[in-house]
């Protein structure tokens, strides 16, 4: 066969291979530049066997021939491919491996190449990838927004619209996160707009999709997440990109589990978890997801083995700062509340205070850890930096956030009056953006307040509504604690009887039990400066003093019935 025979016929394979991945037909493309590839190794065949192994989920197999892509490019002295390689290298690292360090040294080569090109447009991908990498693991938001910024600007010089509309949408993105959401949502909501208008090349209007639904999720606003979660599940399916769909998936997962959908979060994450090896970093994401519903189930046990497995490699690089944050919520909710609140600041000391959306929960968790220690001054800053927070962002879901941790502080103290109006409110918010599990939290937690208040008909109301969201939702934790919130209001009669308050009579046959003040504290979520000034009037009331103060007062408890 002549040479221009030859030459012709692989003029027409590389038409044929290029034709089959524009059209999305991964597998038949992928075996094309398989054949290609057998006659004759070439960066450009070995670029577009990486592009169509990757949405069929051949992630080491993507990595492999883009690092002998790369090594052709540099070969070759092609400056800006190798520079386009590198930033392909760096993206699957980062979103499907989850290695921040590997994807640093490709980045830094990727900006080594792209100064003998000062003008390739490529230099927007690199900048625009150093902001999600700044943003997502090094937890620097000011970086990112440089980054960022950047890219946008770089666009916009070369004129290049699609760039321009990506730049804009990474720029927005890291805005929500800093807490700056008209800016922020106002440009991803113009890349969105782009996206559906047809504007970006194929696969990256679903980048604009992710971004969108990412920014919604962490500030909390469920109803637009809902919404373009299920888009993204939809267009990702029928483009064949896997990967698209099992990050949409992780997405719909966190938002049916505050919606209180837990079968549906279950089957969620499975499908995510049954791929783990291939896709370490959104599997680590699905098993912190996982770690959430099972301590809203009340299954703390199996809530930590889902964090062990998370931190184990490949998965811990991923996550790292995640896994702190819910785990100092388990341990609160197993009682460790020192624990608890070593944890939590931690993981604020790891994150920049100027990101305000990774904080909140963290905050959450700092503020009734330090309400159980009883150290109402630090737990008083800590929910003034999350009212802080919740102005700022100004989302119902977070608001609603500061105001029932606000109620803790607000109970701690004794101001009920406060905590009582609190936490009405931020029922009213979480029942107005449909936050079933939070919601019945805060039932009980009225319930109690109401009750210290004197008021058992409307406690009994708010812990029978709590009762019956728990039981619904499958929350054991929380239908334990409606169930003994009740009991304290059937004992009303015997605790006016004996001169105790409903919360009184609790405590006094915990202390019948053999608890200490601080085991009563950490069972009852109160402060121990709470349950001293309770146990103070029990005394009291049954005249007891001195050492044997509590035998006495267990005594009389037993002699009016209360035990």
């Amino acid at each position: 066969m002549s040479p221009r025979i030859r030459a012709a016929e692989e003029v027409d394979a590389r038409t044929e291979a290029a034709g089959l991945l524009a059209r999305q037909e991964f597998a038949a493309a992928r075996a094309a530049y398989e054949r290609l590839l057998a006659r004759h190794e070439s960066a450009e065949a070995l670029e577009g066997l990486a592009a169509a192994c990757r949405p069929l989920d051949d992630i080491s197999g993507t990595v492999a021939v883009l690092e002998r892509a790369y090594r052709l490019r540099v070969d070759a002295g092609e400056a800006a491919e190798a520079a386009h390689d590198a930033c392909l290298l760096a993206d699957v690292e980062l979103t499907e491996l989850g290695n921040s360090a590997v994807a640093s040294g490709w980045l830094s080569r990727a900006r080594h190449h792209f100064r003998a090109v000062p003008a390739d447009p490529g230099q927007v991908v690199l900048e625009a990838l150093s902001a999600y990498r700044a943003i997502a693991y090094e937890k620097d938001p000011d970086a990112a927004r440089s980054f960022a910024t950047r890219a946008l600007a770089f666009a916009e010089r070369l004129g290049d619209g699609a760039d321009e509309v990506m730049g804009k949408a990474f720029l927005g993105f890291v805005d929500v996160m800093l807490g700056d959401l008209e800016p922020g949502f106002g440009l991803l909501d113009e890349a969105t707009a782009a996206a559906l208008a047809g504007e970006l090349p194929p696969l990256a209007d679903l980048d604009v999709y992710c971004l969108l639904v990412s920014a919604c999720e962490r500030v909390r606003d469920f109803d637009r997440a809902d919404q373009w979660a299920q888009r993204v599940l939809a267009l990702a399916t029928g483009a064949g990109s896997d990967g698209f769909a099992t990050f949409a998936r992780t997405q719909y997962a966190s938002l049916l589990i505050w919606r209180g959908r837990w079968p549906e979060a279950e089957a969620t994450l499975e499908r995510v978890l049954a791929d783990a090896g291939g896709r370490p970093m959104t599997a680590a994401m699905a098993m912190v997801l996982r770690a959430s519903l099972r301590r809203r189930q009340g299954r703390l046990d199996d809530a930590l083995l889902e964090l062990a497995r998370a931190e184990r490699e490949p998965y811990r690089r991923a996550v790292r700062h995640a896994v702190l944050s819910a785990r100092a919520r388990i341990e609160l909710d197993r009682g460790e509340a020192q624990a608890a609140a070593d944890l939590a600041d931690r993981y604020l000391h790891a994150v920049s205070p100027s990101d305000l959306i990774e904080r909140v929960d963290a905050l959450e968790t700092l503020v009734r850890a330090r309400v159980v220690l009883g150290e109402l001054d630090v737990a008083d800053a800590a929910a003034t930096d999350l009212d802080s927070a919740a102005a700022t962002i100004g989302l119902d879901a977070v608001r609603a956030a500061a105001l029932a941790t606000r109620a803790e502080v607000s109970r701690a103290r004794g101001t009920l009056g406060d905590a009582r109006r609190q936490l009405e409110d931020a029922i009213t918010l979480l029942d107005s953006v449909g936050l079933a599990p939070d919601a019945t939290t805060a039932r009980i937690a009225l319930a109690e307040v109401l009750l210290d208040l004197g008021r058992p008909e409307s406690a009994r109301a708010a812990a029978d509504a709590a009762h019956a969201g728990a039981a619904q939702l499958g929350a054991r934790r929380d239908l334990d604690a409606a169930t003994r919130v009740l009991a304290r209001i059937r004992g009303d009669g015997a605790g006016d009887a004996a001169g105790m308050t409903p919360r009184e009579v609790e405590i006094v046959r915990l202390i019948a039990d053999g608890l200490t003040n601080a085991e009563i504290a950490v069972r009852l979520v109160l402060s121990p400066r709470t349950v001293e000034r309770h146990v103070s009037n029990i005394y009291l009331k049954v005249g007891a003093t001195g050492p044997a103060a509590r035998t006495v007062a267990v005594a009389h408890a037993r002699r009016v019935g209360l035990l």
